[in-house]
């Protein structure tokens, strides 16, 4: 999908809508970690999509591809005497398992799993399966009963639960980070709303100062033209009051004449 810079978007993280942001602001949660190939972006806060269809986010090549593997594919690893040993297939740590030589409270790792674990949390190694079990260890020539300590599996628990605990901490936070940095966006956009309108009501302000200066000349024009017509209507009759002066001086000399003859 292709968009423009105009474009506007919002984000859908746990359910949690967030934006608009323009396409430069997504760009720039992507490049800072926090948003994903995977996380949720609409158009419309309608219809979702995930941000790695936007090719202007994410362009072809651009998502790495992620290759699930198997227990066997794996390459294991395990600890014993506080020595580190590996890698090896699964295939050893089951027969290990299976003839006492690896004991359920010993820990293994593979890719995939987040850290340490006791073989007994393994199932691929058949402890959860058969439950407690009898163990014989070669270690002093004797087989010697040994039961999975009961530390190991308070312990382990335990731990995944506090790093669950830190991993939610953690998230909060960022949410927290991201909220507050939408809020200093949207400050700064009701800012620049309130100047916009202020630059609207100065601009109206001033076109009714401008309309009411041109009324006032065009009722100054008025009375202008109107004072010269009146002016020029007296002179007019000035004019005919002279006028008719002149014939009756006339009209009495001639008078004047025929008395005389």
């Amino acid at each position: 999908m292709q968009t423009t810079q105009s474009t506007v978007w919002f984000i859908r993280v746990q359910g949690r809508v967030r934006g608009p942001f323009p396409l430069a602001k997504l760009q720039q949660l992507r490049d800072q970690g926090r948003l994903d190939h995977r996380t949720e972006i609409s158009e419309n806060r309608a219809s979702w999509m995930a941000a790695g269809s936007l090719l202007e986010l994410y362009p072809p090549g651009s998502i790495p591809v992620e290759v699930v593997k198997g227990p066997h594919d794996k390459a294991w690893f395990y600890q014993q005497d506080g020595q580190r040993v590996g890698p090896v297939p699964l295939t050893t740590l089951q027969l290990m398992a299976s003839s006492g030589q690896l004991e359920p409270h010993e820990l293994v790792w593979a890719e995939g799993m987040a850290t340490w674990g006791p073989a007994s949390h393994v199932s691929e190694l058949g402890y959860l399966q058969l439950g407690p079990r009898v163990f014989s260890s070669f270690s002093t020539g004797k087989k010697i009963l040994v039961l999975v300590p009961v530390l190991a599996l308070f312990i382990v628990p335990a731990w995944f639960v506090l790093k669950i605990n830190y991993e939610r901490v953690e998230e909060q936070k960022r949410v927290a980070e991201v909220a507050r940095q939408d809020k200093i966006h949207q400050e700064k956009m009701d800012q620049q709303d309130r100047i916009h309108r202020d630059d609207v009501a100065r601009q109206e302000r001033q076109r009714a100062e401008d309309l009411d200066i041109e009324e006032r000349k065009i009722a100054a024009a008025r009375s202008h033209t109107a004072a010269v017509q009146e002016n020029a209507n007296q002179a007019n009759m000035h004019a005919e009051r002279q006028e008719r002066q002149l014939r009756d001086i006339d009209m009495g000399t001639v008078k004047r004449g025929f008395l005389v003859a």
